[in-house]
Formats: structure tokens, sequence, C-alpha cells
């Protein structure tokens, strides 16, 4: 017999569905880390040919210094969407959780929220210290045009760290979304609640998430 806990902000009003704008971050988010994926794994395979001064090389039709330039702005424009997404959860509050959902999966959804937003913080400033510690001395120019300053000298040791760190945050951001897709996909397919449909574009309540009526209740 299982205990079924009741959200602990289940007693104050929660709205049936994610904000429009909290909505278009979130997709915003998820379409840019994709797409900045793709192209930072697809323009390292030049990484060698930047370092011997050819760059003539193209990515996705584009020489491979914009590449490079154009996956860094991605990645600070990420970084400023993740701070107002942080900004957004703590002025404007999202539904509650399905109140079948059990203690442990509650806890794992709030702690892999705060993961991601952990990892979407740490990826793009790893970014930035490899690219300003670079010895290359290459300058970032967000969206070909404000400057962005270099956090450290250049120095050969922190770029190397930095790097090794960037790909590692990266690598596991992507778990932690494969996981965060898995567990939507699992609301909506298996478990037939509203977790996942409320995050959709104009989408509509389904009676299963957790009211101020709600209350303690047993299952067996």
């Amino acid at each position: 017999m299982a205990l079924n806990r009741p959200d602990r902000e289940a007693g104050r009003s929660r709205p049936p569905t994610w904000n429009p704008l909290a909505k278009g971050f979130h997709w915003m988010m998820a379409l840019g880390l994709l797409g900045n994926g793709i192209l930072g794994l697809s323009m390292t395979r030049h990484r060698e040919d930047m370092l011997n001064g050819r760059f003539d090389a193209e990515v996705f039709g584009m020489p491979v210094f914009d590449a490079y330039q154009l996956h860094k702005s991605l990645g600070l424009t990420l970084l400023l969407i993740a701070i107002f997404r942080l900004v957004l959860s703590l002025l404007w509050r999202g539904p509650a959780l399905p109140a079948e959902m059990p203690l442990w999966e509650r806890v794992a959804a709030r702690t892999s929220h705060r993961v991601l937003y952990l990892l979407m913080f740490l990826l793009p400033f790893s970014g930035w210290l490899m690219v300003s510690a670079s010895p290359l001395g290459i300058p970032t120019f967000i969206f070909g045009a404000a400057e962005l300053p270099p956090l450290v000298a250049p120095d050969a040791e922190i770029e190397a760290l930095s790097k090794a760190l960037h790909i590692a945050i990266a690598a596991a951001l992507a778990m932690i979304v494969v996981l965060h897709v898995a567990a939507a996909l699992k609301h909506h397919f298996i478990d037939r609640d509203d977790v996942l449909r409320r995050m959709m574009p104009f989408a509509e309540r389904k009676s299963s998430i957790l009211t101020p009526d709600s209350s303690i209740g047993e299952k067996n």
C-alpha cells in the first residue's frame, strides 16, 4: 500500500498549464540546445585545421570560423534564456504535479530539473572560459556585433581543463535531456496524465493535477 503525498504547495492556487512565456522559453531552449549541439559536434572535426591556420573548411555551408562564432553566439543566447527561465520560475508558479505521482518520482523530477538548470548555466560558462584561455586569442563577436570580453588571459592548461569540462558537461546535459524526454513520454503514454500536454502550445487541461481541494489518499 503506497501513500500518495500531494505537492507541499497544493493548498495554494496553481495554474492548470504553463505560462505561454514559460512554454516559449522552454521550446526555444530545447531547439537551441539541439541545434547548437549538432553544430558543435560538426565543427570540432575542423579544429586541427583552424589550429594550423586553415579556415577554408565549411560547416553546413558556412566557413568554419563563422560556425565557431555562431556556436559561441548561440551559447550565450542560451545562457540568457536559462537566466530568464530561472527568474520566471521564481516569479510565476507552474502547475502542480499529478496527484497520483509517488513521492520518489516527485523527488526525481525536482532533482533532475535543478541539475538541468545547473548544467545549462555551466555549459556556456565552460565554453566561454575555454575560448578565453585559448592561446589562439581569437575574439568572440556575438552575432557579428559586440565583442565578448575574455574571462581569463590565454593559458593552454586552463583551455585544456575547460575544454574537458565543456565536453563532460555537454554529455551530462544530453543524458539529463534524454531522461527528461523519456519521463515526459512516460507521463503521456503510460500514466496518461497531462504533464506533457500542459507544456505544449495551446494545450488544454486534463483534470489529473492537484487542486487546492486535493487531499492525502491511499491506494492499494
